[in-house]
């Protein structure tokens, strides 16, 4: 569930974080997300699971200090498996990490915790007792074998401080980004070279920086949030069908810094974090629109908060409006409805067939106001330019 480097593929810090970055998406899993969702479904991790995930990091933190202490053995790397498998279990569900791989990372880790491999550890540790205990020259193979397998067992056991960074990570993370955000929001700029100095003052600011690191419960025993991020960098060619794409696939070595680079490059191309004023959700802004609510269903009122917002009898308050334009589906409404009064001018559809194909586009943008299924998953389809077109022709006059 990781996206782990893979060991042997040249990448030497093979517990690597790995993510593609490419334009204004990050890449994981082979699925493109827009820069800033990672961020801000972090933000979203409740109390509850952020405080099992700390717990669950600190049991395989645990577990790797008797093995940093008293050195290998198969009893040690089986309680590490079952702490790293467990945390593993639990945050397959959490939705920043839904992104991510588990069953591949599962099937790349198991032969480092197996018996067969316990069997290779014992004989390497065995062979290299011999040496330094008796002299003992080892053969070309064996030596081979004893690097090899070596190699193999300090991946095996670095995977427990990979690991328990996680939850610190994560949890710091998210403190350090509600906080960044409720700056921003109290600035209401949504500009990106306003959000770039927004993020000069708070990531500079020791105090703030000091407030969020004391904040977590394992402080003292864990480095905090910090915005310097450890990675390697390499450009790959990647080929999917007839397309072709140069990405920057970048190696992080914790979490920390996927998670602050994530948010940075979602910054410089104008993506932020807002949170929204009805049920308090945060969610990834991708334009400078002023979008005061969030598009998802909100539990208590089973419609959108950008719906509810719209209708004080839901609530029995009345909350600020906000705009046609600061929708975020009005930025396709807005092409359509372009290239709709273009063909018109054009005299590619005569007066009637626009007419109706822009109050198809009106139907469907109103739909998102209060259909979160259609928003979510059949809105993009059905402004397809020619499928709105040939239903137009279809109306009756």
């Amino acid at each position: 569930m990781i996206y782990l480097g893979e060991y042997d593929k040249g990448i030497y810090n093979y517990d690597y974080f790995c993510a593609d970055f490419k334009g204004k998406s990050i890449i994981l899993n082979k699925k493109e997300y827009p820069l800033g969702y990672i961020s801000s479904e972090t933000a979203n991790i409740s109390k509850e699971n952020m405080t099992k995930l700390i717990e669950l990091g600190g049991s395989v933190k645990q577990q790797y200090n008797v093995i940093n202490l008293l050195g290998y053995s198969r009893e040690a790397f089986n309680d590490l498996w079952n702490a790293i498998s467990e945390m593993m279990s639990f945050m397959k569900n959490l939705e920043p990490f839904k992104c991510f791989d588990y069953e591949s990372t599962v099937r790349m880790l198991q032969p480092f915790f197996c018996e067969d491999s316990y069997d290779k550890y014992d004989e390497m540790l065995r062979l290299k007792q011999k040496h330094f205990l008796e002299g003992y020259t080892p053969s070309e193979e064996e030596a081979r074998f004893i690097i090899d397998f070596e190699k193999k067992l300090n991946y095996a056991k670095s995977l427990g401080i990979t690991f328990a960074f996680i939850g610190i990570d994560t949890a710091n993370f998210a403190t350090a980004l509600q906080n960044f955000t409720r700056l921003i929001m109290e600035s209401d700029s949504r500009k990106t070279s306003d959000l770039a100095q927004a993020a000069y003052v708070f990531f500079n600011n020791k105090d703030i920086m000091s407030e969020i690191e004391e904040s977590n419960p394992a402080y003292k025993s864990m480095e905090g949030f910090n915005v310097d991020s450890v990675h390697i960098i390499k450009p790959v060619i990647k080929h999917d069908g007839a397309d072709y794409s140069i990405v920057r696939r970048i190696y992080f070595k914790r979490m920390m810094s996927l998670f602050v680079n994530d948010l940075f490059e979602a910054l410089t191309v104008g993506h932020y974090i807002w949170q929204c004023k009805i049920c308090d959700r945060y969610f990834l802004m991708q334009s400078a629109h002023k979008q005061m609510y969030c598009s998802e269903v909100n539990p208590e009122y089973g419609v959108p908060c950008s719906y509810v917002a719209k209708h004080p009898e839901i609530t029995k308050a009345k909350m600020p409006s906000q705009k046609k334009s600061d929708s975020p589906y009005y930025l396709l409404w807005k092409k359509r409805a372009d290239s709709i009064r273009k063909n018109k001018s054009l005299g590619k559809y005569d007066e009637t067939v626009s007419a109706k194909a822009k109050a198809l586009i009106d139907e469907y943008f109103d739909r998102t106001n209060y259909d979160f299924e259609y928003a979510k998953y059949k809105y993009e389809k059905d402004m397809e330019l020619k499928r709105i077109y040939e239903r137009a022709k279809d109306l009756p006059s």
